[in-house]
């Protein structure tokens, strides 16, 4: 979970569980949360690693995961106030 430094009131979090593929958002302090995401990261064995908001862009975040099944690392970027992930970067 992470808690955007300029704006308290964003927070993104991850499912917790084994294969946390799944991607939390609220707007209002953690009161209410939407899920938001993308298929390309619902349709792989994603685990999130790490959540970590943008010094730069208000409301953005990046999030770090790994997939269990092929071994790769990808890191996703948060678009239009972290309403939506964009596609992963793969290493």
């Amino acid at each position: 979970m992470a808690v955007h430094a300029s704006l308290p009131n964003v927070v993104v979090a991850s499912q917790f569980g084994s294969f946390a593929n799944k991607v939390f958002l609220s707007d209002d302090y953690g009161h209410t949360w939407s899920e938001v995401g993308n298929a390309e990261i619902y349709a792989e064995n994603v685990h999130i690693v790490r959540i970590v908001s943008s010094q730069k862009n208000p409301g953005y975040f990046y999030i770090l995961g790994s997939n269990f099944t092929t071994g790769t690392i990808g890191l996703t970027k948060t678009l239009d106030n972290s309403h939506h992930l964009s596609v992963r970067t793969k290493f």
